[in-house]
């Protein structure tokens, strides 16, 4: 056992000489075949944990300086460093180690590749600690863009129409109201969509969300897309006037077009809007009249006024005339016989004029007036050949339908004689 002591012994300067000789060569090899390097990473984003401690003890924080963004500089073998990316690199600051001074110590590591150092350009990230205020704003929708011509934006419904703010006093009281916006270009159809809610000021400025949390971010929007069509608005009336009068039979409605809106399929079995008689009842009166009508009422089902703004209602006007008496004189001379026998001439036994006794509604006897009304005689076939003197009908034609009437048949003496001069 000695001997072999004494033979380990031997030379032990020597032997150790040779380990680090071998190390040192061991550690050139090493970096001559994989030598160690250095890479840095820009706005590597500081993870912090534990944030809800904060929140439970109804206190919000802003981040101060920047300080949640830091470049990491990592050192490793080359060969390591290659395989780094961005996303490997975790810079983490818990929460819960939030020092007096409001800063949170940062920790750095790289994951999945080893690594020598990791450093940072800095080792806090500094807050500012408030209380956290909340509150309820309304939320509105907006349309942009332009529908494809002859379609319009009709109903518009969100999911919610209130949301929660929060962060800190400040910065939630400029908050005044949220809004959805959707575009609307060139739409033909129903449009559905999850559309981001921004925050407004009381000048319906845009809020940046910094520092600033919502109960959601997003809201359901559906937008109705309608056809539209221009089409007349046509009434008639109904009851009985007062004794003596008589409506003219003409329902003027003001305005007399509409533009309506609905489905394309509904709108193709709509040309006019017709108003119901029994809307516009006259029973009893003796003066023109103007009846209010609300238009929604007389609409088809799925069908609406295309512009809400204008107002639904139109006016129908009854023209209402008294019935008259008058007379009409008529030239004799001027009134023709049909039917003469064969070899006979006439002449008339009254001279001068016919005074025709009229009755009917003032508006149509005041223009029958400044006419001068066709009359005729139509002598009976069964006359024969008997000449003398007659007492015929008069046929007055007034050409005015049922709105004015002869009170009496008029009549007249006619002579008949042979005619000498054959």
């Amino acid at each position: 056992m000695k001997k072999f002591k004494d033979r380990f012994a031997q030379n032990m300067g020597l032997k150790i000489a040779s380990v680090v000789l071998a190390f040192l060569l061991w550690f050139l090899v090493v970096q001559i075949e994989n030598p160690q390097g250095q890479k840095s990473f820009s706005n590597i984003p500081v993870i912090l944990t534990n944030s809800e401690l904060l929140d439970a003890q109804g206190k919000v924080y802003t981040i101060l300086e920047d300080t949640d963004k830091v470049r990491v500089t990592v050192w490793a073998p080359e060969n390591s460093l290659s395989q780094i990316r961005a996303s490997d690199i975790v810079a983490e600051a818990d929460m819960s180690k939030l020092t007096d001074i409001n800063t949170v110590a940062i920790t750095y590591s790289v994951q999945n590749v080893p690594v020598d150092e990791v450093v940072g350009n800095h080792d806090v990230v500094k807050l500012e600690i408030r209380e956290k205020k909340s509150k309820y704003v309304n939320l509105t929708y907006e349309t942009v863009g332009e529908v494809t011509e002859g379609y319009m934006v009709g109903n518009i419904s969100l999911d919610q129409n209130r949301i929660e703010v929060s962060g800190p006093e400040d910065y939630v009281s400029m908050v005044k109201s949220a809004r959805a916006v959707i575009d609307v270009t060139d739409a033909v159809s129903n449009l559905s969509a999850n559309v981001e809610i921004k925050l407004l000021d009381a000048q319906g400025n845009e809020i940046p969300r910094t520092n600033i949390t919502t109960n959601v971010s997003y809201v359901h929007m559906s937008v109705e897309i309608l056809a539209t069509k221009e089409v007349s608005v046509t009434a008639q009336h109904s009851g009985v006037l007062a004794e003596g009068y008589e409506a003219t039979g003409e329902v003027t409605v003001t305005p007399d077009t509409v533009v309506i809106a609905g489905t394309p399929a509904a709108l193709s079995l709509i040309n006019e809007i017709k108003i119901p008689a029994d809307f516009v009842n006259v029973t009893g009166l003796s003066e023109d009249t103007e009846i209010l009508i609300n238009l929604k009422d007389c609409l088809p089902e799925n069908v609406r006024l295309a512009d809400p703004q204008n107002s639904s209602k139109v006016t129908a006007s009854v023209k209402i005339e008294p019935i008259v008496s008058d007379a009409l004189d008529i030239d004799i001379a001027g009134i023709q016989v049909e039917n003469v026998p064969d070899g006979f001439k006439y002449r008339w036994g009254d001279k001068g004029k016919l005074s025709v006794k009229i009755k009917g509604r003032a508006d149509r006897v005041e223009e029958l007036k400044k006419e001068t009304p066709k009359a005729k005689v139509v002598l009976n076939e069964g006359l024969g050949n008997i000449s003398g003197e007659q007492t015929v009908d008069v046929i007055v034609d007034l050409d005015l339908g049922e709105s004015v009437n002869t009170v009496e048949t008029p009549r007249l003496k006619l002579v008949l004689y042979k005619d000498e001069s054959n």
